[in-house]
C-alpha cells in the first residue's frame, strides 16, 4: 500500500501540497458550475502594450460591386476600421492560514489538507460567483443605485434600485452619482490598513441586512461603529451607487457593456475606446420591455435584428430565473413543444432551435441573445493559485500576527469583436416573489 509522502519543514512543500490538492478542484469547479464566463472561448489576439488590439470594420467593402459591359471596376477603395481595445482586469481571492495550522501541516498531510478543505472550496465558489455575476455586469462594479425620491432619514436604512447582485457581509463603498468617482463618507468607519489617511478612510461599509419587504428594497449598512443610518452616510442622495469595496471601475467588462446601444446605459457608450455615436454598427439592439412582458415578436426581434446588421446569427439565449418562467407562461403555449433538459449545469429550454440557458445570475428582466463567437475572453491567466517567491504561502507576522497568506487570481477580460451581433431585452416585468434577499 502506497505511503503519504512527508512533507519537509519548508513552507515551500505545504505550498507544493496547497497547488497540487486543491489547484485541480479549483479548475473542477470552474467546469462543473453554471458559469456564462466559461462559455466564451479564448481569443487568438496577442497583447501588446497595455491591450490586445485588432480593427474593427465599420464599413463593409467598397471594392465588389456588379458592372455593365465597359464599365471601369470597382476602386481598391480601402474599408475604413478603428481600432478596438481590450484592457486586463484582476480578480482577487484571499485566504490566511495561521502559524499553528501550518505547523500542524509539517509532517502530516492530512492534517493539513483537512484544515484547509472547506475554506479552499468556500472560496473557489465565491470567486466563480463573482465572476459570473461580472460577466453580466458592465465593469463599473455597481451593484446597485440608489433610487429616485430617496429621502434620508435619521433612523432609515437605504434604499436601492435591486438586491440581485449584494449580499449580506459584502464590503461596499458608496459613489456619488453625479461624476462617478467621490466617494460618501461615514462617521468612526471602518478605515484600511496603511490608507488610515487614504482615499478610503473612512468610507468602507458592511452591508449588515438586506430587506426585500418592501417596494424598492432596503439595505442596512454597518461599520466600526455599528449600524449606519442614511443619513450617517454624508451627501447620500437618490443616483448613488453601491460598489464593492476599492472595485469601482476595476470589474470584468461584461455584458452590460458590450450588448448596449450606449443610450440603454449612457456608461457603454465607448466601449473598447470605440465611440459608439460616431460607429452606430458598434451598438448592440435594445429592446424595451417598458416593463412589461416579453413578446413572442419582441423574442424573435432579438434573433433577427442582430443577423441582419452583422450577418451573424444567434447562437445563444439566456435569461434569468424570472425571465425564465414569462418565457413559460406567456410564450410556450404558442409554440408546440419546449425541451427541458440539463447542460454543463445550466437549465436549458429551447427557442426557434436555439438553447435559451437559465441563469440565476442573468439580470432580472432581461433575454440576452447572444452570438457566442463574437465574444471572447482575452487574458493572461484564468483562475489560478499565484505562486509567489518561494511559493504559494507568504508569511506576515507583522499586521496579521502569526498568520501565513495566499492568493488566487483571475487576470483577462471579455471583450467583443462584433458589438452589434447581439441582442437584449431589457425591462421586462419582474415577479417580486423573485426578488429575495441573498
Amino acid at each position: 500500500m502506497a505511503q503519504t509522502p512527508a512533507v519537509i519543514d519548508n513552507i515551500s512543500e505545504l505550498s507544493a501540497i496547497l497547488k497540487t490538492v486543491f489547484g485541480e478542484g479549483v479548475e473542477q469547479q470552474q467546469n462543473l458550475a453554471a458559469m456564462l464566463y466559461k462559455r466564451f472561448g479564448e481569443s487568438g489576439v496577442r497583447f501588446g502594450g497595455n491591450s490586445y488590439e485588432f480593427p474593427a470594420r465599420m464599413v463593409n467593402t467598397q471594392s465588389v460591386g456588379a458592372r455593365g459591359y465597359r464599365i471601369s471596376l470597382p476602386e481598391p477603395i480601402l474599408n475604413i476600421d478603428v481600432t478596438a481595445r481590450v484592457r486586463h482586469k484582476f480578480i482577487y481571492g484571499t485566504f490566511d492560514i495561521t502559524g499553528p495550522d501550518i505547523e500542524k501541516g509539517k509532517g502530516n498531510v492530512n492534517a493539513f489538507v483537512n484544515t484547509l478543505t472547506d475554506k479552499m472550496r468556500s472560496l473557489t465558489e465565491m470567486m466563480l460567483k463573482d465572476l459570473n455575476i461580472q460577466t453580466y455586469l458592465d465593469g463599473t462594479g455597481v451593484r446597485a443605485t440608489v433610487p429616485a425620491g430617496f429621502t434620508a432619514g435619521a433612523t432609515a436604512p437605504i434604499s436601492v434600485d435591486q438586491v440581485k447582485f449584494l449580499r449580506v457581509g459584502m464590503q461596499v463603498n458608496v459613489v456619488s452619482g453625479a461624476d462617478g468617482v467621490s466617494l460618501r463618507g461615514g462617521t468612526n468607519g471602518d478605515s484600511d490598513a496603511g490608507d488610515s489617511a487614504g482615499t478610503y478612510f473612512q468610507k468602507r461599509f458592511t452591508i449588515s441586512r438586506i430587506d426585500t419587504s418592501t417596494a424598492p428594497p432596503t439595505i442596512q449598512l454597518s461599520n466600526a461603529a455599528g449600524t449606519v443610518n442614511s443619513t450617517n452616510v454624508t451627501g447620500l442622495i437618490a443616483g448613488d451607487m453601491i460598489v464593492r469595496h476599492k472595485a469601482a471601475g476595476a470589474e470584468l467588462t461584461g455584458l452590460g457593456a458590450i450588448i448596449d446601444d450606449g443610450v440603454n446605459d449612457p456608461g457603454a457608450n465607448v466601449l473598447q475606446d470605440i465611440d459608439r455615436v460616431a460607429n452606430p454598427l458598434w451598438r448592440a439592439k435594445i429592446l424595451n420591455a417598458g416593463g412589461g412582458d416579453i413578446t413572442l415578436p419582441m423574442m424573435q426581434l432579438g434573433m433577427d435584428l442582430p443577423e441582419v446588421s452583422s450577418g451573424r446569427r444567434i447562437t445563444t439565449v439566456i435569461g434569468s430565473y424570472n425571465m425564465r418562467e414569462r418565457y413559460l407562461q406567456v410564450l410556450v403555449p404558442q409554440k408546440r413543444f419546449t425541451d427541458l433538459k440539463l447542460d454543463g449545469g445550466f437549465q436549458t429550454l429551447e427557442y426557434n432551435g436555439r438553447d435559451f440557458l437559465v441563469d440565476v445570475d442573468c439580470p432580472d428582466g432581461q433575454v440576452i441573445f447572444l452570438n457566442d463567437d463574437s465574444i471572447q475572453k482575452f487574458g493572461l491567466f484564468d483562475l489560478a493559485f499565484v505562486e509567489q517567491t518561494g511559493g504559494i504561502l507568504k508569511h506576515d507576522s507583522l499586521s496579521a500576527g502569526d498568520v501565513f497568506y495566499g492568493y488566487m487570481r483571475v487576470i483577462c477580460n471579455l471583450g467583443t469583436t462584433q458589438a452589434n451581433a447581439n441582442a437584449k431585452v431589457t425591462n421586462g416585468i419582474i415577479d417580486p416573489n423573485y426578488v429575495v434577499a441573498q
